[in-house]
């Protein structure tokens, strides 16, 4: 994965640009959410942190040498079944391991398979995963 040019902006100009991608991806699904309903079988609710997603090049233990790329997009909303997030670069590979940390509390891994990836503004992707279960650790 190369580097975009978002990513390659100083962190001030990264987070108006998330900012800007996350409110109007809020404002498009207040307007088509009238229009069609929704199959989920568990509420979303917003969730608007920083998480950290590993790619891992093969089934490994987090934290292996052969875990190969780590990335740390931002969230738009969470679900017991999944979450939604951006990152400013596509995700090729479906399988990841999210790491959720709540409120300072310690880390906790999820294996999860992205089900939905779309390029948005800016630069930026919208990716949906599906959790899977705790990630062995």
């Amino acid at each position: 994965m190369s580097m975009s040019s978002t990513q390659k902006s100083g962190p001030v100009q990264r987070q108006r640009a998330v900012d800007e991608v996350l409110e109007s991806l809020e404002r498009w699904s207040q307007r088509i959410g009238n229009h069609f309903t929704q199959k989920r079988e568990t509420s979303r609710k917003p969730y608007r942190e920083m998480i950290t997603v590993y790619i891992p090049e093969s089934r490994t233990v987090v934290g292996e040498e052969r875990d190969q790329l780590v990335i740390q997009p931002w969230t738009r909303n969470i679900s017991q079944a999944g979450i939604s997030f951006v990152y400013a670069d596509p995700i090729v590979p479906n399988n990841i391991i999210v790491c959720l940390q709540p409120a300072g509390r310690k880390c906790i891994y999820l294996d999860a398979e992205i089900v939905r990836r779309r390029q948005v503004q800016n630069g930026f992707w919208e990716f949906g995963a599906r959790f899977k279960g705790r990630a062995n650790m």
